[in-house]
């Protein structure tokens, strides 16, 4: 299951633990997904927000300055 290298299998295992509110495990397979795919920025925001949720907030903090430099006109 962890070993999966299946961006979209990954995606999906994060989504059903970020609905379960599964923080930790949705911030693994999010994290898992990015350095599959790190362009990713979907999944990027989503990882900083189950990063905020489980109380990591410099590492979300890190996600969104990524995600700042990556999209500059991005106000969302």
């Amino acid at each position: 299951l962890y070993d999966n290298h299946n961006p979209s299998a990954r995606r999906g295992l994060a989504l059903v633990a970020e609905q379960e509110r599964n923080f930790a495990d949705a911030a693994v397979q999010y994290d898992a997904l990015l350095r599959l795919v790190p362009s990713d920025t979907v999944a990027r925001r989503r990882y900083a927000g189950v990063l905020l949720s489980a109380g990591r907030k410099a590492e979300a903090y890190q996600q969104f300055a990524e995600l700042a430099t990556r999209l500059p006109g991005d106000t969302t």
